[in-house]
């Protein structure tokens, strides 16, 4: 057996699920692999656990391991899915010991029953961000990096999607993005089109006319590439350069925010804007409940905001048109004194007497 079996057999099943996971998510299993590797050796030469292959590891080294990465606080999200990527390698290696101690422990799931949707930008954020749009400098670096961020707020589009976005897909007679490669498009995902707001359009054609520039400078680039990179093969970006012009952006509004943060900022504007089926399908969800459990769902405030002002219709349409709308003359018990609770949206009563 080599020194260390749990990477070895890793690289085996890997191998074998070359063209099953698709591009985008194949390393990213691979770097969950090779984390659990790091962290199940350390723990096998202190002694914790009695093995770091995962055909020999018993249910007690797993419980120990999975308690100490729930130890982590973890998303449940993310629980999850370290929970499945050890169960999948185990089942490959013949070993039932990672099924067999989460049925018996139950909790190493459970996080309680909290949101899983995460925050969006805060509108202040996205406002100052669209008010440097006009103002950005000449330079490569600076077009480039707000021409993706706008793109990516404004359009809600994944990381992989504007990866892969040729310059022929956006249009600039109608501001749209044609999105050819969505995430699962070889299985599940669904080509659609994205409007572009009005807001984006001044930086992204500034952008285009930069991007002719690069391209004359760098004419041993040949590539079609909406972002293009003249240190990848194929002239697209990867993911880590997607990343490394977002962060121009992040340091200069002083907030640090990742493309999904831009995806349910996107996803929460037409939220509260729009039907949800209408949102959903723009950010290429299959159904309305993905869109609502993790992306936008319409804010508290705006749906309280719309039921008050049905009930005032509805009350306005009731009322005789020769008697003042002045509504209902309500007296409150003594010593019952309305104020202002300190959250957005909401009143309520406090007793005063005797306080």
């Amino acid at each position: 057996m080599a020194r260390y079996p749990y990477m070895e057999f890793a690289d085996q099943y890997m191998q074998i699920m070359c063209g099953v996971y698709s591009e985008h998510t194949w390393p990213v299993v691979y770097r969950r692999y090779k984390r659990q590797a790091c962290e199940i050796n350390k723990f096998r030469d202190e002694r914790k656990i009695s093995s770091s292959s995962p055909q020999r590891m018993t249910e007690e080294d797993v419980l120990f391991f999975l308690s100490y990465r729930k130890g982590k606080k973890l998303s449940h999200s993310e629980m999850s899915k370290e929970i499945a990527a050890m169960n999948r390698l185990f089942q490959f290696c013949g070993n039932p010991a990672v099924s067999v101690v989460v049925s018996k422990n139950p909790l190493l799931r459970f996080k309680g029953f909290k949101d899983p949707r995460l925050p969006p930008m805060e509108d202040s954020v996205r406002q100052d961000i669209i008010s440097r749009l006009d103002g950005v400098p000449d330079d490569w670096s600076h077009i480039r990096a707000y021409a993706l961020v706008a793109l990516c707020i404004s359009t809600g589009v994944r990381p992989v999607e504007v990866r892969y976005a040729d310059v022929n897909d956006l249009f600039t007679d109608t501001w749209d993005l044609d999105i050819r490669r969505p995430k699962g498009f070889e299985t599940y995902g669904e080509p659609r089109t994205v409007p572009i707001p009005p807001y984006a359009k001044s930086i992204l054609t500034r952008y285009l006319k930069a991007r002719i520039s690069f391209l004359k400078e760098h004419s041993d680039i040949h590539t079609m590439a909406l972002f293009p990179s003249y240190q990848s093969d194929d002239g697209y970006m990867s993911y880590n350069g997607l990343r490394l012009v977002r962060l121009l952006v992040e340091k200069e509004i002083g907030v640090k925010f990742d493309f999904r943060t831009c995806r349910r900022t996107c996803g929460q504007y037409l939220a509260d804007r729009l039907e949800i089926e209408d949102v959903s399908v723009n950010l290429g969800h299959s159904s309305t409940r993905t869109t609502e459990r993790y992306y936008g769902r319409r804010s508290k405030k705006i749906s309280s905001d719309r039921v008050r002002a049905l009930y005032e219709e509805e009350f306005d349409s009731q009322t005789s048109e020769k008697q003042p709308k002045t509504g209902v003359n309500i007296v409150l018990p003594t010593g019952f004194e309305p104020v202002s609770k300190p959250r957005e949206g909401f009143m309520i009563g406090r007793y005063t007497t005797g306080a």
